[in-house]
């Protein structure tokens, strides 16, 4: 059916388009890693998460090819091998899909009925709480505190009802307003929401390893964005990360991909720390050229994503002339004596530009049958109204040609704008499977020097 070559066409461009990004992120992107603009390469990566979601590339194409703007009517049309590909694609897609999302739906499921039943902090804790939600601008109430001995180690849960869980264990004043810093600056920044927009890409976009890649970056980065704004007010670097350092020590290695922590273990922080240091070393640019960076990055990027999805669509439209040979066969035949007549594939310039409308008369609804009788002046192509067809269906076309020695042409406008028909005399009947869903019309031809009559039989199967 049509909608699976739709639909794979749509997941691999999307996984096209964010992989090129990505690359070009990585690359071009440690310019302003150097220079230290951290926000600004993380707000560029959450960027990428984007086009790793929305079909841009697609929608493009898809809108092109259907007003003929590009690809002459032929993309996105189908062939029997393209048909058995895109459903093989889609089969294996979707069992890798479930598996992921499965997988990632079953962990944080074990994580919230974990936690599921921790107390709110009140008293002391709760005033530093805050005092720090005041310091980082974050309104009351957004935020919830809570603490139990089940927590092993800070950490902060949850995209609409955010939460900072606790240990229930002893805290000291400075420490814990280190811990709320950090934890509240990924709050701010939605980090929890923006993590499980990569679990998503990952399940989407499963058999691109790039996606993955994706994932594990944008872990790396929202912590070091989260460091990078977070170490001010914590009160320094030094202050923050030594804290940070002692904390990991006494919680240990405790990881769960489900939420945002403090550290994993000592080289995560030894790999922030560094990446702390060389983004505070780094010398600051300009804001002008700064927008001279972004504005490249950009330029390289729709460049990319451009050339990426044009060597897609020509690629698409190469594979659909070397197989489309597959709906080329002969007109059944009763007997051997019985001419055979070859199916053809053409676009609408191909065909005379004097159309005229034909009507229809339908002989039976239930089994979609009809008959017509036209008179098709010379240079004319008579077309029916609108016939609706399914994909996986066929529709037998029968026509008898007076004069009987004139060849007409006589076939199928299909959705997409392209001419399927057979051509001959006297007698033409072919059966046309049909490979996409949509309006269709039966057309016949007349490039004789004179009026033809042309009685025809349809029916759908």
């Amino acid at each position: 059916m049509d909608w699976m070559i739709q639909w794979s066409s749509l997941i691999l461009l999307t996984s096209m388009t964010g992989s090129v990004l990505l690359i070009i992120w990585y690359s071009i992107g440690r310019m302003l890693e150097r220079i230290g603009f951290v926000h600004i390469l993380y707000s560029l990566l959450k960027a990428v998460l984007i086009f790793f979601l929305f079909p841009v590339a697609y929608v493009i194409l898809y809108g092109l090819s259907k007003y003929y703007l590009y690809g002459n009517g032929y993309l996105f049309n189908v062939t029997g091998f393209i048909l058995r590909t895109g459903e093989a694609f889609l089969i294996v897609w979707m069992i890798g899909f479930l598996a992921v999302l499965f997988r990632n739906l079953y962990c944080d499921g074990l994580v919230w009925l974990h936690y599921r039943n921790t107390y709110f902090c009140s008293g002391r804790r709760q005033q530093i709480f805050e005092q720090v939600c005041q310091k980082l601008d974050i309104t009351k109430g957004r935020v919830q505190l809570c603490e139990d001995y089940k927590v092993l180690s800070p950490f902060q849960m949850g995209i609409r009802k955010k939460k900072v869980y606790l240990p229930a264990t002893k805290i000291s004043d400075e420490e814990l307003d280190v811990i709320l810093c950090h934890e509240l600056v990924h709050c701010k920044q939605n980090d929890v929401a923006w993590k499980q927009l990569t679990t998503i890409i990952c399940a989407v976009h499963w058999f691109n390893p790039f996606a993955w890649w994706l994932k594990k970056i944008f872990n790396c980065w929202c912590e070091y964005a989260c460091d990078y704004a977070a170490c001010g007010p914590a009160g320094g670097g030094k202050h923050y990360f030594s804290t940070i350092i002692t904390l990991q020590e006494r919680f240990g290695k405790i990881h769960n991909p489900a939420h945002l922590q403090l550290a994993e273990d000592k080289h995560e922080i030894k790999r922030r720390v560094d990446y702390f240091m060389k983004c505070s070393a780094g010398v600051k640019k300009s804001k002008a050229k700064v927008k001279i960076v972004i504005c490249s990055l950009l330029l390289l990027s729709v460049l990319s994503v451009g050339l990426g999805t044009v060597a897609f669509a020509e690629g698409y439209i190469v594979l659909f002339h070397e197989t489309r040979q597959e709906v080329q066969e002969p007109v059944s035949e009763e007997n051997e004596a019985e001419m055979e007549f070859i199916e053809y594939t053409a676009t609408a310039a191909e065909f005379s530009t004097k159309v005229e409308t034909g009507e229809l008369a339908s002989a039976n609804s239930i089994s979609s049958m009809g008959t017509f009788e036209w008179s098709v002046g010379d240079g004319v192509l008579m077309k029916s109204n609108s016939i609706y067809l399914e994909a996986g269906s066929g529709i037998r076309i029968h026509v008898y040609i007076e004069p009987s020695d004139l060849p007409v042409k006589m076939g199928l406008i299909t959705p997409s704008g392209l001419y399927r028909y057979v051509t001959g005399s006297d007698s033409l009947e072919n059966n046309f499977v049909i490979f996409q869903s949509g309006n269709y019309a039966i057309f016949v031809e007349n490039q004789n020097g004179t009026a033809v009559e042309v009685c025809g039989v349809y029916q759908v199967d």
